[in-house]
């Protein structure tokens, strides 16, 4: 995964996996995997991303925008608050 500095904007993806880390420390199931084969930008998904962002589609946390994913979008602070919420529904 590149590096990033603290005040850098999240993508979609990096967001799925900070929360897929999180819900492994946790003890919270993070091996169900997700349809991404719907989304008409799934080959957009960084390798190091698919099994985070399989996972957080699987699990109801991300949702796509219209027919796509876009896992290298800003993830919105509505978006984010929503996937930690959804993220706690699931724990």
């Amino acid at each position: 995964m590149p590096v990033h500095g603290p005040d850098d904007i999240i993508t979609r993806e990096q967001l799925a996996a900070v929360l897929q880390r999180y819900a492994n420390i946790k003890g919270i199931e993070t091996e169900a995997g997700g349809d991404i084969e719907q989304f008409a930008d799934r080959a957009d998904i960084s390798a190091w991303a698919e099994e985070s962002m399989r996972w957080a589609v699987g699990s109801g946390i991300i949702t796509g925008r219209g027919s796509t994913v876009d896992p290298s979008g800003n993830a919105t602070r509505a978006e984010t608050a929503a996937m930690i919420q959804r993220l706690t529904e699931i724990s």
